[in-house]
């Protein structure tokens, strides 16, 4: 019986919602993958990955330009989201879709496909706003990994409540975002890298808020 239980905990379908998103990060990819070898596009192919971070990844410097002049421009708005689905290799998008893959299947046996997309654009919005806010970095913020974090937020908040209703420990529900923003730091200081775990930090905090919110004052979700 319990074989069989999990059986059919492995060949589950997966919500609609992750699987468009996913099919869209691949689709992306093998686009770029397909350019790179100039397959398509010829020889202007392997420039496409970077021309689309140019026209649609989230750069700061747009954003405290409509701060600035009080303007709100839809080309500079769109990239609040697009920024998402924009990867800088095969690897990075390999990951990211690794991660939304495991993370949005725990999320989504708590939230529906609408709460699930709306805890997504959440997380990416505040991901993205806060790192344009706090950075004056001209580092371009692109990938699925905000919205990511977001996910682990909405779900370290359920764990949380679980563990205290239970009497447990609640801070260990905190422990997978620590070890992976702690790594995401090592990295920085060891290797020079960019600073977009601040965008994760603030799509995590997004993430939790948002969980927080569904539970007192939606709660049958």
């Amino acid at each position: 019986m319990n074989d069989n239980k999990l059986n059919n905990s492995l060949i589950n379908p997966l919500p609609p919602i992750i699987l468009v998103i996913t099919l869209f990060l691949i689709l992306i990819e093998l686009i770029f993958q397909l350019s790179e070898t100039r397959i398509i596009f010829g020889g202007v192919g392997p420039g496409l990955r970077n021309n689309i971070i140019t026209q649609y990844a989230f750069y700061g410097s747009l954003q405290d330009w409509m701060i600035s002049n009080s303007a709100l421009r839809w080309e500079f708005l769109i990239r609040y989201i697009s920024y998402l689905f924009i990867h800088l290799s095969f690897l990075h998008t390999l990951i990211a879709t690794v991660m939304f893959l495991a993370l949005g299947k725990m999320v989504c046996e708590f939230y529906n496909g609408l709460l699930f997309f709306l805890l997504i654009i959440a997380s990416s919005i505040c991901g993205a706003f806060f790192y344009g806010l706090i950075l004056d970095d001209q580092f371009p913020l692109i990938g699925l990994f905000p919205a990511i974090y977001g996910l682990i937020g909405a779900y370290t908040y359920i764990s949380w409540t679980s563990l205290r209703s239970v009497g447990a420990r609640g801070a260990n529900a905190f422990t997978l975002v620590a070890v992976l923003l702690g790594i995401q730091i090592i990295f920085k200081m060891l290797f020079n890298g960019n600073n977009d775990w601040l965008a994760d930090l603030f799509g995590f905090l997004a993430g939790f808020l948002f969980a927080f919110i569904i539970d007192r004052y939606f709660s049958r979700y």
